[in-house]
């Protein structure tokens, strides 16, 4: 998020303030982006950014505070492409390169299986959440 930014950018007396110019600020977010792209990572940040301009706009405040409610709404954002089709697509890489390369990259595959679980339902829901008159219409049928 500071790349690019000059020394006297908003953006990075903003993150200066909450100490968000090191990596240190960003362990506890990080953790929770297991498999992301680096599309989804600039999406997050992306987010953020938006989420800091609004507020700043609306205070014209340069202390505003980064809280983990601003951090967790950017990361929903970023989550949206985080479907079933991608995770499809990482457990199918996972395969070919067990296939093909498993000795080459051992330890990222199996860490990679690990992110990967950590999305996957355990379970489908019983009962899809919405509205009840739906389910009335397809007894009907």
């Amino acid at each position: 998020m500071t790349e690019n930014l000059s020394d006297e950018a908003l953006l990075l007396q903003i993150l200066t303030h909450n100490k968000a110019h090191q990596l240190p600020f960003w362990t506890g977010i990080s953790k929770k982006m297991q498999a992301f792209s680096n599309t989804m990572v600039i999406d997050f940040t992306q987010s953020l950014k938006k989420r800091i301009r609004n507020i700043y706009l609306k205070d014209s405040e340069k202390t505003i505070k980064i809280t983990q409610k601003i951090l967790d709404a950017s990361l929903r954002d970023a989550s949206s492409k985080l479907t079933a089709t991608y995770l499809d697509q990482i457990q199918q890489f996972i395969f070919d390169v067990s296939l093909n390369n498993y000795e080459d990259f051992t330890q990222r595959i199996e860490a990679l299986k690990i992110e990967l679980d950590h999305y996957k339902l355990v379970a489908e829901p019983k009962k899809p959440i919405g509205f009840s008159h739906n389910d009335d219409q397809k007894a009907k049928k």
